[in-house]
């Protein structure tokens, strides 16, 4: 049996991925190069750190945190971002966020993150182009639906939030990235537009810090 397990905040709207009925996708426009940026928002929207309508506010919004966040991103507007932009962007949630980079085991540290009621912003790309999307939950083949357990569940594709393209209505997703790599580390990765080979360069994974367990 194929299932899709996406994180538990995330819902199916009418207008496509909602955390709280707020919509959070968000789409880049074809100008620019803030794939980063977007992926960044949408994480911190999915883990519920704001809010849709915090982001409405800028690039003044009131809240300190997000006006610092918001002027290093756009720094790297329309040259794009790496994995440490992104990082550095980030740190004026550190008391809320945990942000990591790894740049080897990749899927693994995907999976775990997923399966730690967490996200990851993954950088992919191929000869051609260099692209961030939001990876937010697993499909693939339940061995043994009479049983439960990671053991029993066979992963073979990333559920991902692509800000290139537009939300799919009904559907927390519009990307899907397979879990295994073919012919030169390459994975078959589906969009609306079509299917893509690209690579795996890095990920960032994100937690949500639970202030209640110190």
């Amino acid at each position: 049996m194929h299932i899709f397990r996406w994180h538990s905040s995330l819902k199916a709207a009418s207008h496509g991925p909602a955390v709280r009925n707020m919509p959070i996708h968000l789409q880049q426009s074809t100008l620019d190069g803030a794939c980063g940026p977007h992926c960044a928002y949408m994480a911190l929207l999915l883990l519920g750190i704001i809010r849709r309508d915090d982001l409405d506010g800028l690039p003044r919004s009131r809240q300190r945190r997000l006006s610092s966040m918001w002027k290093q991103t756009e720094r790297r507007y329309f040259v794009g971002s790496h994995a440490g932009h992104l990082q550095s962007a980030l740190k004026p949630y550190a008391r809320d966020l945990s942000c990591s980079i790894r740049r080897s085991n990749c899927i693994a540290t995907i999976l775990a993150v997923l399966d730690d009621a967490g996200v990851g912003i993954v950088q992919i790309g191929n000869d051609e182009f260099n692209h961030w999307v939001l990876a937010v939950g697993i499909g693939g083949t339940e061995l043994n639906p009479t049983r439960r357990g990671n053991r029993d569940f066979n992963p073979m594709q990333l559920l991902i939030l692509d800000p290139t393209f537009a939300a799919i209505p009904l559907s927390p997703w519009n990307g899907l990235l397979s879990v295994r790599p073919g012919r030169q580390a390459h994975h078959i990765y589906d969009t609306p537009d079509g299917r893509l080979h690209v690579r795996i360069a890095c990920v960032l994974t994100l937690r949500k810090v639970d202030h209640g367990s110190r």
